[in-house]
């Protein structure tokens, strides 16, 4: 059953206050019931990331159906423009900046939580070593969201990433469709060569690309 957007946020709403719940009485919880006492920096650490979690997870199918509505009116005015030769300006599209910044702080997290929860007279090697590789996991994905843009061009796509540079004319287009993945959408576009390159749904503008591949020919497949 397709639930409403007033239903939609109201369970996002119910999950996010059980999480705040469990976040205020939990450390509470463990030292009485089970004499366990948790670091205050790695609780803190730890709610962070719960709260982030459950936000995310609780919050996704509204955040959704808001973004397909605004994305589809978007994209009916962008088309209508493009093809009223209107829009001739070349755009650029990225990663959201707050998104890149998440994964360098995600890094400086991981990198610092060692440090935070280390006890004296006890080695953090093997820690560090366990943290460190989630951390340059964190980097690398913030290094490539910083190198990552797509142009699009009255007849063209250009795709820059980690500095290999691709243009795409849209006569050479095939046909693309756009599928559904976790935390959002791509577009996956196949090229009458047969070669096949993506666009990131989470790119800035998203609705703008997507109206210039709807505009040229082919239409998308189903």
């Amino acid at each position: 059953m397709k639930l409403t957007k007033g239903l939609l946020a109201l369970r996002a709403a119910i999950f996010i206050a059980a999480a705040v719940f469990v976040v205020v009485n939990l450390k509470g919880y463990l030292l009485n019931k089970w004499g366990l006492s948790i670091n205050p920096s790695l609780y803190a650490i730890f709610g962070f990331f719960l709260m982030v979690i459950v936000s995310s997870l609780s919050a996704r199918k509204l955040l959704l159906e808001l973004r397909a509505d605004a994305d589809a009116k978007l994209a009916r005015r962008v088309a209508r423009e493009l093809k009223a030769g209107e829009s001739s300006t070349e755009t650029v599209h990225r990663f959201p900046i707050p998104l890149r910044c998440l994964f360098i702080i995600l890094g400086i997290c991981f990198i610092a939580l060692p440090y935070l929860g280390a006890q004296p007279g006890k080695s953090i090697a093997f820690s560090y070593a366990a943290s460190f590789g989630f951390a340059f996991f964190a980097f690398a994905i913030a290094f490539y969201m910083f190198s990552y843009s797509v142009t699009v061009m009255r007849s063209a796509i250009h795709v820059n990433s980690l500095g290999r540079e691709q243009e795409i004319a849209f006569s050479d287009v095939a046909n693309f469709r756009v599928v559904s993945i976790t935390g959002g959408r791509k577009i996956i576009v196949t090229l009458k060569n047969g070669r096949k390159f993506q666009i990131w749904g989470r790119l800035t503008g998203f609705p703008r690309i997507l109206a210039a591949l709807t505009v040229t020919p082919p239409h998308p497949t189903a």
